[in-house]
């Protein structure tokens, strides 16, 4: 039975070659002699990635009996800094702010031109031919200091995979990555050495590469976004969700996504007071690229006395019709003991909260979202007299609007 993969027994080997000639071939009779060749020699020289695999395109006829000699396929090899690094694009920047630039993430590209490759014949009675033209270009793939530049072997990418596919994160992988006294003693005690540990290669981005990759693997149903969400919707509705969606032909309207799941519905019913929570900015619109609008019912989790989002709602126009909607659809599929809404200070959700709901709900008003609004006005007011005056006014002015938001009682409103 073949042992597992451990990181921390695993090390990467470098040391340096100096065949005679610059392109040297090599033949082996069968792939456990091919395996181990390329285990202990170029696998120690360099990180190699696979490129191609090109199959024999000679027909054979049906019962013939194939020719040992013939070609079966060709793999092509090249090391892993080939190429030439990318050029960056163009920074974008921001619509109507000429000098503010976006900042971008960038990685450093480890591709120098190297022309290094191997070509790996493997023919009919399974014996391999190999063409290695070794030498490598502006890097030395030997400095065992460098080898964080280079990527990690396959198998520790696959031990990643691993580990990720059982919902491992970081901070679990890490812990299985972490060298004994006597390993760590041995690496410092070295000046110079020619083997890593591969756990010592492996980093957090390289388990956030895979944790994102299989993330965005789950999340694309479909290439097309307008099919991936129509398809998520679906999912969703499958799975005992309540969906609604509303997507218009004209892509000047309007459209409505909304969704809240079964355990979301008792918390949806059996709360007296929902916050109605807007966010802009925060996703795209899937027909036209345009920004939009997030709303979200939130309650009070009484388990963790803490905000419990219950229900979500995406519109490309936030107005009081498509509000309405949304908030008409969760009155009429649900038993709801509502008795108060909390939103911002915005008149339009205000507005479809009165044409949903009619007098029969409070509507509360966020204090931030009205100190808020209240700043900014001040702020546009003109006083008369020096800065000093005007400062003092607008002193005044903030301490009798606070006194009326937090006044307790009508008449001291």
């Amino acid at each position: 039975m073949e042992k597992a993969y451990d990181p921390v027994k695993a090390a990467v080997r470098r040391f340096k070659t100096d065949y005679e000639n610059e392109i040297e071939v090599f033949h082996f009779e069968n792939e456990t002699e091919f395996s181990e060749w390329y285990k202990h020699n170029s696998l120690s020289h360099a990180t190699w990635i696979q490129q191609t695999r090109n199959y024999s395109k000679k027909v054979v006829p049906p019962g013939a009996i194939l020719n040992p000699q013939d070609l079966k396929y060709t793999d092509f090899k090249r090391c892993d800094h080939h190429g030439k690094k990318p050029a960056s694009p163009p920074a974008p920047v921001l619509q109507n702010e000429e000098n503010c630039v976006v900042k971008r993430r960038k990685t450093k590209s480890i591709k120098v031109g190297c022309k290094a490759n191997l070509k790996i014949k493997c023919f009919n009675d399974d014996s391999f031919e190999v063409t290695y033209n070794w030498r490598h270009s502006n890097h030395t793939p030997e400095n065992i200091a460098k080898l964080s530049g280079s990527r990690l072997p396959e198998a520790a990418k696959q031990w990643i995979q691993e580990h990720v596919d059982k919902h491992n994160n970081w901070e679990g992988i890490k812990n299985f990555l972490r060298l004994d006294e006597n390993q760590l003693n041995e690496i410092g005690n070295h000046g110079t050495f020619k083997e890593i540990p591969v756990a010592m290669l492996i980093n957090y981005q390289d388990v956030q590469n895979a944790i994102l990759a299989k993330l965005n693997a789950a999340a694309r149903k479909h290439k097309s976004d307008g099919k991936r969400v129509v398809l998520w919707l679906e999912y969703l509705k499958e799975n005992g969700y309540e969906t609604m969606r509303d997507i218009p032909d004209n892509t000047d309207a309007p459209f409505v996504l909304s969704w809240y799941s079964p355990w979301h519905k008792k918390y949806l019913e059996a709360a007296e007071d929902w916050f109605l929570d807007s966010t802009h900015k925060t996703c795209v619109s899937f027909i036209d690229k345009r920004d939009c609008y997030l709303m979200t019912i939130v309650v009070h989790n009484p388990i963790t006395s803490k905000d419990l989002p219950v229900a979500f709602f995406i519109t490309s126009v936030k107005c009081s019709p498509t509000i309405e909607r949304f908030l008409s659809w969760l009155k009429n599929n649900n038993n709801l003991k509502l008795k108060r809404i909390m939103t911002d200070c915005s008149a339009t959700e205000q507005r479809a909260i009165i044409s949903s709901f009619g007098s029969t709900i409070q509507i509360f008003l966020c204090h931030w979202h009205l100190q808020k609004a209240w700043e900014d006005h001040i702020k546009k007011i003109s006083f008369e007299g020096d800065s000093a005056d005007k400062k003092a006014a607008r002193k005044l002015l903030r301490a009798r609007l606070y006194k009326i938001l937090y006044s307790e009682k009508e008449d001291g409103f």
